[in-house]
């Protein structure tokens, strides 16, 4: 009992208002939990607090009423509980039934609280929870009859039982919640677009087969942060529920070119992009600057503004860029027009090479009324042609200098407080200014832990918070037996966060952090509000713990299905190709081979994607297997090929396409060399002929002529055969399905004026070596 005795060294050395504060909470806890059963076990008695606070009846209303509020009604609670919670305390504290000192009732509330918050977080038994209140009361020398502390004993019992299986039941409640949506994206686990999915195929209607990819899809947009300093964290992201990673990123000088040159480099030489790339994630880098002043002179100076633009396409030539942020993160409202100015000559820029090059902007979270007048600097109706999303700093509503701790990014907060929260800032932006669809909603994985002087509510920092990791919030409460004092773990429903109340030694602080609980409701806040999606600060931070990954796929991820192709039963039917069908096919395999780069898909009505030798050869058995492709040479996988027609308007109509036309290749590169070497066989014979031929009948050996013309042509067909084993192995480089676009009719006239300027000296030669001459 001395430890929880200890965590209030100010027990009887409470101000009047905190007293009656702290003897409402018992008699509200009393009153909202206990049922009727509970008072029929022990006739209850009346108790009547000897009120020394004198407040008239309209300031003793107004009292009650903030007495009520800390006990945190969301706007959802119903009016009416808070009425009958305001009656019952007026009532109690008009009778005379039974006097109790308010010192003793003072710390009855408090080590009721604790205790509460005690057992939710060590999940102790009824006996142990009765043995503790006895304890109170032995401690505490209640005098009073026999029944009444019987009645009060029993009544405290249940209201903390109550407590406690209220909040695990909706705790388990959101953890089943979280687990059963989780269960049916684990069991696909790849997303859309990385054509790693789930093939199935079912018969449409009588004439009708279709083939789908069951993938994840993103509900909205799914932003994560890299931070340049987070080391090989980025090789852990599941990369499957994100759609862009911002690299943080490029500090801008005033000059345009970059302050930061490491961390640019870091980036070059990391395999970010690859892994990016590789899992259909896009990737933006954030353009940042944190003075004002530097900001101001920049956007200033066209330039700067030049130099800016030079160095995003040198790194657009090296990095497989598709975005890029502006977070300017103290704009000057006399910037406002040069800033948007400077928004629509970066659209224009990055528009050159790419249309679809997203552009996003950073804006404040909305505060105090100073945020107010620093939105000012953002003339939303000329920028909104031009900007694709505005991502919110909702992480940052609460920082490590704020005067009052509370959640990094609270979402409601108690009104008439002076602190902001996230459905605040969003109420301000969508009136009038932003489309929701646009607005981006930016949590943390960081915490804050705040020195207090107390663990009392809004009780001041008293000196500045430290920022902690998630995996070193985890970590650091990881063993409670480690601790001389347990921490006390809580969960605030308004702010929907999570805090922990604890001891560093002597001191006592207060850490407010999110986990996977917060984040999950604040996620579905964000669907619920239209919003245009979430972005979360310091991917990497939680390495080693899944728990925040889990809450992001189960509320931002889904199912989908996405048709792949459609085939006629007639069609399939048809399984033997007649000889001109297998020519057919054959050149125009060899025309796709020709190319350079094989769409699948129409590039112009979605992302582009090619079909690559070197990409989908080491794949082919999944693959087929994946798509349940029974023969390649099905006349349903026969892409045709138009020369007519430009690159871009031929390409192949799923990724099944492509997995038959490179199987294709490699069936002609097998069959190719084993023809070279039967012609090179039959040409090594037909010379060993013409020799022995030679030697034992002489130049006039009658069949000399029709072996060499023989030898000749089958040297001929040897080559040709040759040049198109190499033609379709995708291995080589230099020409055809393995290098860069050169047409194969090109490489045909080659090979063919080569062949006849062969015979041309052929002829000559041998018309010289046999020419008439006159001898004397």
């Amino acid at each position: 009992m001395k430890r929880y005795l200890k965590i209030l060294p100010y027990k009887l050395k409470i101000s009047q208002r905190g007293l009656v504060k702290l003897i409402f909470t018992f008699i509200f806890l009393f009153f909202g939990f206990v049922n009727e059963n509970a008072f029929s076990q022990v006739p209850p008695s009346k108790l009547i607090l000897e009120d020394s606070i004198n407040l008239k009846e309209k300031e003793r209303e107004g009292f009650l009423n903030s007495i009520v509020q800390p006990f945190r009604f969301s706007e959802n609670r119903k009016y009416r509980e808070r009425k009958r919670v305001v009656e019952l305390i007026r009532e109690l504290t008009e009778s005379k039934d039974l006097r109790i000192d308010s010192v003793t009732v003072n710390a009855i509330a408090e080590r009721l609280m604790q205790l509460t918050e005690e057992l939710e977080q060590n999940d102790s038994s009824r006996q142990f929870m009765e043995s503790q209140i006895e304890k109170i009361f032995e401690e505490l020398s209640i005098k009073s009859s026999a029944s009444t502390v019987d009645s009060l004993k029993v009544k405290m019992g249940v209201v903390l039982q109550g407590i406690v299986d209220n909040a695990k039941k909706e705790s388990v409640t959101q953890r089943s919640e979280i687990l059963e949506k989780l269960l049916a994206i684990r069991k696909i686990q790849f997303k859309c677009g990385t054509g790693k999915g789930l093939i199935s195929e079912f018969q449409l209607n009588d004439s009708t087969f279709v083939t789908y990819e069951t993938c994840l899809e993103a509900k909205a947009k799914v932003f994560g942060w890299h931070n340049a300093w987070v080391d090989e964290e980025y090789q852990d992201y599941n990369y499957n529920f994100l759609t862009d990673i911002i690299y943080y990123g490029y500090e801008l000088g005033s000059d345009g070119n970059p302050k930061n040159l490491k961390d640019l480099e870091k980036l070059r030489s990391s395999d970010l992009s690859n892994m990016v790339y590789q899992n259909d994630v896009g990737l933006s880098l954030s353009i940042y600057s944190k003075s004002q002043m530097e900001t101001g002179k920049f956007l200033k100076s066209v330039a700067a503004q030049q130099s800016l633009f030079r160095q995003i396409t040198a790194l657009k030539s090296t990095l497989d860029m598709d975005g890029i942020n502006v977070y300017f993160e103290d704009l000057a409202p006399k910037d406002r027009d040069l800033f948007t100015d400077f928004i629509w000559k970066l659209r224009e820029e990055l528009a050159k090479d790419q249309a679809d090059f997203l552009v996003t902007v950073s804006i404040p979270a909305i505060v105090s009324v100073r945020d107010r007048s620093r939105v000012l600097a953002y003339d939303f109706p000329n920028l909104d042609s031009k900007v694709d999303f505005y991502l919110v700093q909702t992480d940052k509503i609460n920082v490590n200098y704020s005067s009052i701790p509370g959640s990094p990014s609270p979402l409601f907060v108690d009104e008439g407080k002076g602190t902001g929260s996230i459905d605040m800032t969003f109420s301000f932006y969508t009136n009038g200014k932003v489309s929701p669809s646009k607005l981006v909603m930016t949590v943390s994985y960081l915490g804050i832990s705040w020195p207090v002087p107390d663990f009392m509510e809004d009780s001041p920092a008293i000196g500045l918070g430290k920022y902690m990791e998630f995996r070193e919030i985890r970590d650091f409460f990881g063993d409670m037996g480690s601790f001389e004092e347990v921490p006390v773990y809580g969960f605030d429903p308004e702010q929907v966060s999570s805090y922990y109340k604890y001891f560093d030694g002597k001191k006592m602080r207060t850490l407010w952090f999110e986990d996977g609980s917060s984040l999950f409701q604040k996620y579905n806040y964000a669907l619920d509000q239209s919003l245009g999606g979430v972005a979360v600060w310091g991917l990497g931070y939680d390495d080693g713990y899944s728990e925040l990954w889990d809450a992001l796929g189960a509320a931002m991820i889904e199912v989908d299905s996405v048709l792949i192709s459609s085939r006629s039963i007639a069609k399939e039917k048809e399984s033997e190709l007649g000889f001109w069908d297998i020519l057919d096919l054959y050149y125009d395999d060899m025309q796709w081979a020709a190319i350079n780069d094989i769409y699948i898909g129409d590039p112009y009505e979605g992302a582009e994607m090619y079909c690559e030798y070197k990409v989908y050869e080491p794949l082919l058995d999944s693959l087929i297997n994946r798509y349940g492709i029974e023969s390649v040479w099905d006349e349903t996988f026969h892409s045709h090929y138009n020369s007519k027609l430009d690159p871009y308007e031929n390409y192949l109509e799923s990724e099944a396409y492509c997995v038959c036309l490179i199987e294709r290749w490699n069936f002609y590169t097998s069959l190719h060399g084993y023809i070279s070497l039967l012609l090179l066989g039959i040409l090594i014979i037909l010379i060993g002929i013409i020799f022995f031929g030679l030697k034992k009948f002489g130049d006039d050996w009658s069949l000399r002529g029709i072996l060499t013309i023989t030898s000749f042509v089958v040297a001929l067909l040897m080559f040709v055969s040759f040049f198109l084993q190499l033609f379709f192995n995708g291995n080589f480089n230099l020409f055809g399905a393995g290098s860069e676009a050169v047409a194969v009719w090109v490489l045909v006239l080659i090979m063919v004026f080569g062949i006849g300027i062969g015979i041309i000296i052929h002829k000559i030669h041998m018309s010289r070596k046999y020419q008439y001459k006159d001898l004397p």
